[in-house]
């Protein structure tokens, strides 16, 4: 009754979303009940209160870090390391990796091919030509670099196997488009995702480009989607990003694995659409 009061009187000032979303039990409940809630009149204060209530520290965030026996830190500490939950399993006879988005940083690839070096890595990025060809003669050996973009096709290169151990997608905005048909392909166990709210690319870590509004909007269209098979057991903001324009969560790293691993699905589909 008082969700339902609160919705009366539109309140979207942040004790009241607090107490409105308390008793919703997974994010995409609380993600609608803030939209309904605040409607399209949102501030930039309001969508960190949105995010932080949804899908950055969300109390069955906790609970999915809880169901992993080990999170672990795999490459360095801040820009280039990534979380993951349990990467022991990555030890079985194969193991499928997809990195997006190379740039000029492969520390998690080496330190995850360190550990794992029967697991075979694949890399795309598309930017490493032209001045930036050079870059290619630094990557690894055992990287199998593909010089070409991630997108809504690039599952056809997998369509054989039809699952990935994990996918590492820093992409500067292209998940918006290309991860759920990947998805909805490509059975993939584990997501180390960073989330950029500028939907261009040229402002991708900014809120420049974009309104609290379509912020909420994407968000909720986008972590919806995963929600339906994925829980978040890590999140961290990009610090070179927060601490550059003191605007924390535009470029967020979270770390998703599946509720239901790929191999206890009859034929690896994926069901994520």
């Amino acid at each position: 009754m008082h969700n339902v009061i609160l919705l009366l009187l539109g309140q979207c000032d942040l004790p009241s979303l607090r107490r409105a979303t308390r008793g919703e039990h997974n994010a995409t409940a609380r993600s609608e009940l803030f939209l309904r809630t605040c409607g399209d009149s949102v501030t930039s204060w309001q969508w960190l209160a949105y995010s932080n209530l949804t899908w950055w520290s969300a109390p069955e965030h906790a609970l999915a870090r809880r169901a992993c026996d080990r999170v672990v830190r795999i490459g360095p500490a801040g820009e280039g390391g990534k979380f993951m939950c349990d990467p022991g399993r990555l030890a079985r006879k194969q193991c499928l990796v997809v990195s997006v988005g190379l740039n000029s940083d492969t520390s998690f690839e080496v330190d995850l091919h360190s550990r794992y070096p029967h697991c075979t890595i694949h890399g795309f990025d598309g930017t490493l030509k032209d001045d930036r060809a050079e870059l290619r003669s630094k990557l690894p050996a055992f990287l199998r670099f593909h010089p070409h973009n991630f997108n809504s096709s690039t599952h056809a290169h997998f369509a054989k196997s039809g699952m990935v151990d994990v996918l590492k997608i820093d992409c500067d905005t292209c998940e918006h488009h290309s991860l759920l048909p990947w998805l909805a392909r490509i059975c993939t166990d584990e997501i180390l995702l960073e989330y950029h709210t500028g939907l261009k690319w040229w402002s991708a870590c900014g809120p420049y480009s974009t309104t609290p509004r379509s912020r909420i909007r994407e968000m909720h269209r986008f972590f919806g989607a995963l929600d339906k098979e994925y829980d978040i057991f890590a999140y961290e903001d990009n610090e070179i990003v927060a601490k550059r324009n003191g605007h924390p969560g535009f470029c967020g790293e979270y770390a998703l694995k599946r509720r239901r691993p790929c191999a206890a699905l009859d034929g690896g589909s994926s069901v994520v659409g």
